[in-house]
């Protein structure tokens, strides 16, 4: 039986996961329907994915097997509980919920829905081949330094610095396979609107490794960047060339370039989470791993608004 889908939000983001839905097989899963508070985002997604349109929420839950909430981030928790009330399974874009401390009520109620649900997160970082490729290259060794760039135009539909900085931050514990322990940060904003511009983080884990963090919009075109320098070797990864590349460090050894793929990790996430539908398991980013990411970005963005009223761009966590 072919899942049918339904998108929620038919902003930027629900037209990226409503495409990477529809690039599955489609014996397997389509997108049938689209909802939005504004009728005409609603139509227009609707008429790019040949789905039926939805006014009424209620009426899109009762059509569908399973939800992508797409809409603005203050409204998941409301969506993602109707979802659940009639027994849709969800993937929910990210960041989740607005603060970490409505993740444990919104996981609860979920768990109370009357049908037992496939609930996950919508952090289709993890789900990158690229930073597949890499935590297998960083296997046998031991982080001592890890810098991240993740940039990207200021474009319309182009996600918040907000938005890329939780993806940053998703990605950090797999790659320094420990917890952060102390945080420092630094951001610009822009002169119009007051928006960030451009986030800059430190963050020391338990393990010792410091990690870099780079985000904003700053660059012409999506820049995807990973630099992580081990006890033996530097590892590289580029969204540009799709591969990881393995430096020995010192004379001994030879250089190693492992190509990663140029899968859309949108499409990967999709796949994903169909899979945990249709075998009813466990996701593999179920909502509760939201957490880290949510509580990681919450201190960053307190330290720039420390920093900016004391006047100064940096302060220990």
């Amino acid at each position: 039986m072919v899942l049918r889908a339904g998108i929620i939000g038919a902003g930027a983001a629900g037209h990226a996961h409503a495409h990477a839905v529809n690039a599955l097989p489609a014996d397997l899963v389509r997108v049938v329907g689209v909802h939005d508070a504004d009728l005409e985002r609603a139509l227009a997604l609707a008429g790019a994915t040949w789905a039926e349109p939805f006014r009424d929420l209620g009426e899109l839950c009762a059509a569908v097997d399973l939800v992508v909430v797409c809409s603005p981030t203050e409204d998941h928790a409301a969506h993602v509980l109707r979802a659940a009330a009639a027994g849709c399974d969800v993937l929910v874009e990210r960041p989740v919920v607005p603060r970490a401390q409505d993740l444990a009520r919104l996981h609860a109620h979920v768990a109370r829905a009357p049908r037992r649900i496939v609930a996950q997160a919508g952090h289709a970082a993890l789900h990158d081949p690229l930073l597949r490729v890499l935590v297998r290259a960083l296997a046998p060794y031991q982080p001592a330094t890890v810098e991240l760039r993740f940039e990207t135009p200021r474009v319309p539909g182009a996600p918040s610095v907000v938005e890329i900085l939780h993806d940053a931050l998703t990605v950090l514990h797999p790659l320094t396979r420990s917890a952060p322990a102390q945080i420092h940060a630094s951001a610009r904003r822009r002169r119009s609107g007051g928006g960030l511009e451009h986030v800059t983080a430190l963050v020391t884990t338990d393990s010792g490794v410091l990690a870099t963090l780079h985000v904003g919009h700053l660059c012409d075109r999506p820049t995807k960047l990973a630099r992580v320098v081990t006890d033996r070797v530097v590892v590289e990864a580029s969204g540009d060339t799709g591969e990881v590349v393995v430096h020995p460090r010192g004379d001994d050894g030879e250089v190693v370039v492992h190509p990663a793929g140029q899968e859309d990790a949108l499409v990967a996430q999709a796949r994903s989470f169909v899979s945990a539908v249709g075998s009813r398991a466990v996701p593999a980013v179920p909502l509760s791993a939201a957490l880290p990411a949510l509580e990681l970005t919450e201190k960053v963005l307190r330290h720039v608004d420390l920093g900016e009223r004391l006047g100064s761009g940096r302060r220990a966590a």
